[in-house]
């Protein structure tokens, strides 16, 4: 789950990110959202450049869970480590290519992001 704002039909900006969401339905220009994204949503194999919410990011942390491991992703256009963004990504751990510091593309597909209301103010 992170945080947005509607940004126009279609379009989201969460943090530094640009997004295209479907599912926004009726909310307007400048309302705050939530999205949710499961980690298994986010592709990182076969992303092609310009493909739909492409964002290069950095492997931040793996932890190894019995079969499987969860990468940690910091979007590469965060100004600070602490940028509230981060995804996870579960994989097979025998099909690791991973590795922490690594810098890679991945997608988080626009039908892949469930909008939910966050209750506060349109944004200024």
């Amino acid at each position: 789950m992170f945080e947005a704002v509607v940004a126009g039909p279609g379009r989201v900006r969460a943090g530094p990110l640009a997004l295209a969401c479907n599912g926004l339905g009726a909310r307007t220009e400048g309302q705050r959202v939530r999205l949710g994204l499961r980690p298994e949503e986010v592709r990182i194999r076969g992303v092609e450049p310009g493909a739909a919410n492409a964002i290069p990011v950095t492997v931040e942390l793996l932890d190894f869970l019995g079969a499987f491991c969860r990468a940690t992703l910091r979007p590469a256009d965060a100004r600070q480590p602490r940028d509230p963004l981060r995804l996870l990504r579960q994989c097979h751990a025998r099909s690791r290519r991973s590795r922490e510091g690594q810098t890679l593309t991945v997608a988080l597909p626009p039908e892949s992001l469930r909008v939910f209301d966050d209750g506060a103010e349109p944004a200024a």
